[in-house]
């Protein structure tokens, strides 16, 4: 009998969903051609051409069939597409190409997005990005010529309470407008070289060892791509934390410095010579073990141990380091301001990819072991040492209070953006 109700009680949780028609519209627009001009369509002026437009819109995945599929309008400039939702958890998603057929460079003057409210929140989900998922900005241009893929995806929550579900009937429009005019000297490239190779060991490949730029001052060595994405270990420290003299913390690197949060030379961490910068605990506490020396969840997945590798990953949000990498206004932030894409990502090496590529080199100097700088990775050892490096891998307890190991930061960018 107990096991009866338990099944009654657990299909409870699945609700239908009543009626949620959704209407998607998304379109392209021109406010001005040469700031004196308004236009619809394609327009002839002195023997340049505007023409930007919409073509190839596909269906890229989706759990329902859609009451009418995603349609280019007869004037090229709007796709509309009918769904209807029964079940949580239900999705649909589709892409179409803004195409620059002119000769005119566009770029973008402004955006208008339905913004879902606060009901609609607790229950769908809606965005339009670009392919890669990088958000639409205004002032982004696109080239004669080129094209942009727009992905569009809507989907209802899998997690609903009865309370959070629509009311019988609903019906929802929602529309996503992009609006073009010619390109000025506001126009920003999304892949203009703010992302560039240093040293390149391969002629089109993306190797480890190979050191890429962001901005003007951020260096990163690669140490690991695969077909979609690579990975980057910056090149030096980041100039956050504490001030170090004579192996007693005191004081801490102003934010007003020049340089603060940004990779730095003299955030070396530990130089064996008592004085130095750029150091910081792991954490206040060791929140994924207890004191039995057991690991506490999420941090037992895939049969981590203490016993051998693989090493716990224990970095997030619970580390002191987090608001240096991933914090609002912490490293990634600032490397999105110097024009890297809204994907990028921020964590600390793993113990394995540091040992992975140990003998990596960089003018005959480990990339790993470099000499210069002390740091933290992302593995536990135990329920209360974390693996750092220096001139070797070693192990240093997490509250170590503020006094060897700095911050060195790894990031994660999309392939497309590297060239």
């Amino acid at each position: 009998m107990r096991k009866l109700l338990n099944k009654r009680k657990k299909r409870t949780k699945v609700f239908v969903i009543i009626g949620l028609f959704v209407m998607l519209f998304v379109g392209i627009g021109y406010s001005y051609l040469r700031e004196t001009l308004t236009i619809n369509s394609n327009t002839e002026i002195s023997s340049m051409k505007w023409d930007v437009h919409l073509e190839n819109v596909k269906v890229t995945s989706g759990s329902i069939t859609p009451v009418s599929e995603p349609t280019i309008g007869s004037d090229k400039l709007s796709v509309t597409t009918s769904l209807d939702f029964t079940q949580p958890a239900q999705f649909f998603e589709y892409t179409v190409d803004v195409k620059n057929d002119g000769s005119i460079d566009a770029m973008i003057d402004s955006y208008d997005s339905t913004v879902l409210s606060e009901a609609q929140s607790k229950y769908l989900i809606y965005t339009a990005t670009y392919s890669d998922g990088e958000r639409v900005q205004n002032n982004q241009v696109l080239k004669a010529g080129e094209k942009e893929t727009i992905r569009v995806r809507i989907e209802v929550k899998e997690d609903l309470q009865k309370a959070d579900l629509p009311t019988d009937g609903d019906e929802i429009k929602i529309t996503f407008k992009l609006n073009y005019v010619q390109a000025d000297s506001d126009a920003t490239d999304r892949n203009d070289g703010s992302i560039t190779y240093v040293t390149r060991q391969v002629e089109g490949q993306i190797t480890p060892g190979d050191v890429i730029k962001i901005g003007d001052t951020e260096e990163f060595y690669v140490i690991s791509s695969d077909a979609n994405n690579t990975v980057l270990l910056a090149k030096y420290n980041l100039l956050v934390g504490n001030i170090v003299e004579d192996w007693d913390v005191t004081g801490t690197i102003s934010t007003t410095t020049e340089g603060y949060g940004l990779q730095s030379s003299e955030a070396t961490g530990n130089d064996g010579e008592g004085t130095y910068k750029g150091t910081i605990d792991f954490s206040a506490t060791n929140y994924w073990g207890d004191d039995s020396n057991n690991l506490i969840s999420p941090y037992n997945e895939n049969g981590a141990s203490y016993s051998g590798n693989p090493y716990p990953y224990v970095y997030d949000s619970n580390s002191k380091i987090y608001q240096y990498i991933s914090g609002e206004n912490g490293y990634i932030a600032k490397l999105k301001a110097m024009g890297a894409p809204d994907t990028i990502t921020g964590r600390l090496l793993t113990y394995e990819e540091a040992d992975s590529i140990k003998e990596v080199k960089d003018n005959g100097t480990s990339i790993i072991f470099d000499g210069k700088q002390s740091y933290w990775l992302g593995s536990a050892f135990d329920n209360y040492n974390v693996w750092t490096v220096n001139s070797s891998f070693s192990i240093n307890g997490y509250d170590d209070n503020g006094g060897s190991y700095g911050v060195r930061p790894v990031i994660e960018i999309s392939n497309s953006y590297i060239k």
